[in-house]
């Protein structure tokens, strides 16, 4: 949810929102001046439009989201090439699992927020308890992923590797000892 308004009439805007509109604005500000001005070369329209071009966001790549998980895995535990095949298997097979969940899920919240407009109370109580489900489906293909890849790693690996926080005690910025962005990392 990029934006939503509150019962009084306020408008709140999430920060992923705020930055887009402030980063939009910026580049109409750089491009009125390259514009307006004429000594401005055609290289400072170039970076104007790289700009722009940047400013566009796509869906990240599950493949690729899967090969910066297994690198970041290979740096921390030392993997061998024959586990990083593995790893690259287990996690692609998981992250193909989800993306049907995934959509389904995108489906039930945009059905939940039509449900919540119209203040249609079944609706709402069979959308959420169907989110609840899919939501379950994610963490249960996540989770078997996750023992798959522990049950492929040494013991001084699975010493190194805590399944179900991101891979590592403490998980990457999660709660934990020191709340937030207070995780340990790997143990050493």
């Amino acid at each position: 949810m990029r934006a939503r308004t509150l019962p009084d009439g306020t408008l709140v805007i999430s920060y992923a929102a705020w930055l887009e509109l402030f980063s939009a604005i910026a580049l109409m500000a750089i491009a009125a001046w390259a514009l307006l001005d004429p000594t401005v070369t055609h290289r400072v329209a170039g970076w104007v439009c790289a700009g722009l071009a940047l400013g566009q966001r796509t869906a990240p790549d599950p493949a690729k989201m899967v090969e910066r998980q297994v690198e970041r895995l290979t740096q921390s535990l030392s993997l061998t090439t024959a586990q990083q095949g593995q790893a690259t298997s287990i996690f692609t097979a998981s992250q193909t699992a989800n993306q049907t969940v995934m959509t389904e899920l995108r489906t039930a919240r945009t059905s939940l927020a039509a449900a919540v407009k119209s203040n249609d109370s079944n609706a709402i109580a069979t959308l959420s308890a169907q989110i609840g489900t899919l939501t379950g489906q994610m963490t249960a293909n996540t989770s078997k992923a996750d023992a798959a890849f522990y049950a492929i790693l040494t013991p001084d690996q699975q010493a190194k590797y805590t399944p179900g926080s991101g891979g590592f005690v403490g998980g990457f910025g999660g709660r934990g000892p020191g709340g937030p962005r207070g995780g340990r990392g790997p143990q050493q």
